[in-house]
């Protein structure tokens, strides 16, 4: 339905119900499962207590591999910068977004608002799958690495990303228009 006033349009991102259902499901996902390690286990205890993959309970006051620790104030305004970040690269005017970029974005989305939660609810953010010689992460990380990933791989091949669906330019490298001159001018 299009509105007469533009500014009584809905916005894109409620019109796209991919992202919406990615991002709300990265969001009770990761935040299930923090919820059920701090019930489950005490901090510094993990299950099983050996094996490659466990379940291990850790917080973590600093970003991503236990970088900038205590640094919850800059951290937490640095999550609202990333996902204004992302808002604003979700809403660039491409011809048409493939499903993959969406999902990308909403991936990256849903965990930074995942995280963003810990942060505000506990000043932390609350970290439990130890995988052998990894940092201990949780799902939020996880989603967001993936999204990442995805982006990059969609960015080396741009033409899935909709980049190369933009309208060219009228002028040619040099100025002048696209049209060869004609032959004897």
């Amino acid at each position: 339905m299009e509105y007469p006033v533009p500014f009584l349009r809905r916005p894109v991102l409620l019109r796209d119900l991919l992202v919406i259902i990615v991002v709300c499901i990265v969001v009770l996902v990761d935040q299930a499962s923090k919820v059920a390690i701090q019930q489950l286990l005490p901090i510094g205890e993990s299950f099983p207590a050996k094996g490659l993959l466990r379940a291990t309970h850790v917080v973590n006051t600093g970003a991503v591999f236990g970088l900038f620790p205590g640094q919850g104030v800059i951290l937490t305004l640095g999550s609202f910068l990333g996902i204004g970040v992302l808002a604003w690269f979700y809403h660039q005017p491409l011809a048409a977004p493939s499903r993959l970029l969406r999902l990308s974005l909403a991936l990256q989305l849903g965990g930074a608002f995942g995280n963003l939660i810990d942060r505000l609810r506990l000043g932390e953010v609350v970290d439990f799958i130890d995988f052998g010689p990894w940092y201990i992460f949780n799902i939020a990380d996880a989603s967001i690495v993936s999204g990442l990933f995805l982006l990059v791989c969609l960015l080396l091949i741009s033409d899935h990303t909709g980049l190369r669906n933009l309208p060219r330019p009228p002028f040619g490298p040099y100025g002048g228009t696209r049209s060869r001159p004609e032959a004897g001018c």
